[in-house]
């Protein structure tokens, strides 16, 4: 006959074996969890965006070039002096891309090929720029305009180009023709989106009346002009939006600074340029 201190060690290894077994399925079910999270139910998910979304899972800005310069308008035609209106202006260009790329395989010819993923997640049919803002501008009157990739570089200010509200992108697919002239893309975002930012009449009038110089129309009229480049600091932000065919809106707000100098060069030389990469672009929410 057992005595009562072996019916409760046999009692307690028993709860203890099923303390055991119950941790083991535990286990067992958060390791099957995990596994259909990660490789199951993430790559679906991630095509799936709010209103509110960053826009990470759709498309992503790749690259930003900007080019600033100066020019200006000559308001009369006399042989002993120029009468200026002076503009500064910073060409922008945005490189996008589409975020469908699955992985990349290297082929028997050592070229790397992309493997991407198409449905109407990552389809293009809405694009366009609005929610313009300038801040912080001492001089003059900034403003935003489409610029055509053909001009990018050249001061140009046309203002049927200027966007007020919202700049709208006509859409076409990469076999047929784009006028580079006018707002126009591909479905698959390969052209960079170019705008002019253009902050005219920062001096006004502006007489010089020394002929033993050329007048040159780049960043040195600034100089010559005795315009200060502190003066002319400030930045502008948008908002590059995007409506897939599943009418699912993604957005990236740019908050950008107008590079006018660094520790070794600055405007005044002429031009200057400043080139962002993916992960430097700044204040991308």
């Amino acid at each position: 006959m057992e005595t009562e201190d072996k019916k409760e060690v046999k009692k307690s290894s028993k709860i203890l074996k099923l303390i055991f077994f119950i941790i083991i399925i535990i286990c067992l079910c958060s390791a099957i969890y995990f596994f259909i999270n990660k490789y199951i139910l993430e790559p679906q998910n991630s095509n799936l965006n709010s209103s509110n979304s960053a826009t990470q899972n759709l498309f992503s800005i790749e690259k930003i070039y900007l080019y600033s310069s100066a020019s200006s308008t000559n308001n009369n035609t006399s042989n002993s002096s120029w009468n200026l209106n002076v503009h500064q202006f910073t060409d922008i260009a945005i490189y996008l891309g589409i975020n469908n790329i699955i992985k990349e395989v290297n082929t028997s010819s050592n070229e790397t090929v992309a493997i991407t993923e198409n449905n109407d997640s990552y389809t293009i049919k809405q694009l366009y720029i609005d929610n313009i803002k300038f801040n912080n501008f001492e001089l003059g009157r900034p403003n935003l305009y489409f610029k055509s990739t053909k001009d990018f570089g050249i001061f140009s200010m046309i203002e049927e180009n200027r966007i007020n509200d919202r700049l709208d992108y006509e859409l076409y697919n990469d076999s047929q023709d784009i006028d580079f002239t006018k707002p126009q893309n591909t479905t698959s975002l390969s052209i960079p989106l170019t705008l002019s930012f253009i902050n005219s009449n920062i001096k006004e009038n502006y007489v010089i009346t020394d002929y033993s110089e050329p007048l040159v129309y780049d960043g040195s009229l600034l100089k010559r002009c005795k315009i200060p480049l502190y003066s002319l600091e400030g930045s502008l932000s948008f908002n590059i939006n995007i409506i897939n065919n599943l009418d699912e809106h993604f957005c990236e707000t740019i908050t950008l600074d107008i590079p006018l100098r660094d520790e070794q060069s600055s405007i005044y030389d002429g031009s200057y340029t400043k080139i962002y990469e993916a992960e430097d672009i700044p204040s991308v929410s």
